[in-house]
């Protein structure tokens, strides 16, 4: 969810921002005339007064957003620990995205049930809506296309997702049902897997990622702990 702020707190946040990344159809270049201009900013949290939040063990999703109206352009802020918050936890395909296409991480490292549970979970909704707007069927196939490569361990593909967006109405049509069967398939398979121990709350690659940039035995003990559901008291 994203609060709205005004110029005024969109001029202070701004000098904050630690890093920023160009987001929705002008990255991936099916943008049109009336397109807006979606950026994220990344910034310190311990520059502002969230930072007490954090001292009493509060993490919000709520991030920020300006909309500059004049020049169609919608500027969002997330806090670092927020961003990946957000992403695990299966929140924000936003900044999946731009952990796997624009930072280069590997899409296994995301290969967890609630990050696939929430790209389809936004899918289906897209597709639902598609009644309305067929064009939201792109977006459907778009979610299911990032999770399958997630799953399968295979790279998500700028080209593939530029395939999507150039269909027609008429091929998005004509494959709805099918989308819609195969949505339902993977939300099966994603829930059998967790069950049966293949699919965890973070991907095993990604706990092996964390062991190597670890610094010391406790953190180590924490990472490879992770995954633990049902914790045992002696």
């Amino acid at each position: 969810m994203n609060l709205h702020i005004t110029k005024e707190q969109f001029e202070v946040m701004v000098p904050l921002a630690a890093e920023k990344y160009l987001i929705g159809s002008r990255f991936y270049g099916h943008d049109h005339e009336d397109s807006d201009m979606d950026i994220l900013y990344i910034y310190d949290e311990q520059q502002l007064d969230v930072g007490v939040l954090r001292s009493y063990g509060i993490l919000s999703n709520l991030q920020l957003q300006y909309k500059d109206v004049e020049n169609k352009i919608d500027h969002v802020f997330t806090s670092r620990p927020q961003f990946w918050a957000n992403l695990f936890s299966g929140d924000s395909q936003v900044n999946l995205e731009v952990a796997i296409l624009q930072l280069e991480y590997n899409p296994s490292y995301f290969r967890s049930f609630k990050v696939l549970r929430g790209l389809l979970g936004v899918a289906k909704r897209d597709w639902k809506a598609s009644s309305a707007d067929i064009n939201r069927l792109k977006h459907s196939q778009k979610m299911l296309y990032i999770a399958k490569q997630i799953y399968y361990r295979e790279a998500v593909s700028v080209d593939a997702i530029n395939n999507i967006f150039s269909k027609s109405a008429e091929r998005l049509q004509a494959e709805k049902l099918s989308l819609s069967q195969e949505i339902a398939t993977f939300r099966d398979l994603f829930a059998k897997d967790l069950d049966e121990g293949r699919l965890f709350s973070y991907s095993p690659e990604f706990i092996d990622h964390l062991n190597k940039v670890s610094v010391n035995d406790p953190t180590s003990l924490i990472i490879n702990n992770l995954n633990t559901i049902n914790f045992k008291y002696d």
